[in-house]
């Protein structure tokens, strides 16, 4: 049994999800989630993103210590100050990942996971649940459909099948894929 993880990484939504490779069985699933506002008077911006960062970095080592692999989306770009901040801090908490981590583009991705380099958000999440349908996804109530939250999850399936389409032979046999 060889379980990987896979992780869809921002600072308001970090996707992350464990794979059992060798069934092809999702283990589990989660969304860490940040707080969208914080006391301005009380935190400057800088305390509130080291937060951030350690937040998700105790969560983030907690799963990896579940998983012998990470696959992550890794952030490319951005348009603004804060955007390349946050990239920032997603790309910190990654360089500490303590198991191999084999990183992807968001195009490579979405390219691997539905054959369509744009993929819109709800392309990636109904890929996601055609694979795993019985997956813990958070449904609504009445419909059924996996609700929208659940992309950072589905983007985190994806990366893992990005990864494992990219790397060479050699490379998973030397990680134990």
């Amino acid at each position: 049994m060889s379980i990987v993880l896979g992780v869809d990484p921002a600072t308001r939504n970090w996707g992350m999800v464990l794979l059992d490779t060798s069934t092809d069985t999702i283990i589990d699933m989660i969304t860490v989630r940040q707080e969208q506002s914080f006391n301005k008077a009380k935190y400057s911006k800088s305390s509130r993103y080291l937060d951030i960062g350690r937040k998700i970095t105790e969560v983030f080592r907690e799963w990896c210590s579940r998983s012998t692999v990470c696959f992550s989306e890794l952030p490319t770009g951005s348009q603004s100050s804060r955007a390349a901040v946050c990239s920032g801090i997603c790309l910190g908490v990654l360089s500490g990942c303590p198991i191999p981590l084999v990183g992807s583009t968001p195009i490579q991705v979405k390219k691997v996971f539905t054959g369509d380099r744009s993929a819109s958000k709800h392309k990636m999440i109904d890929r996601a649940e055609e694979l795993y349908p019985d997956a813990n996804w958070n449904r609504h109530k009445k419909t059924g459909v996996i609700m929208r939250k659940d992309e950072h999850k589905a983007d985190a399936i994806a990366a893992i099948h990005a990864g494992l389409a990219n790397m060479l032979p050699s490379e998973r046999k030397r990680l134990g894929l």
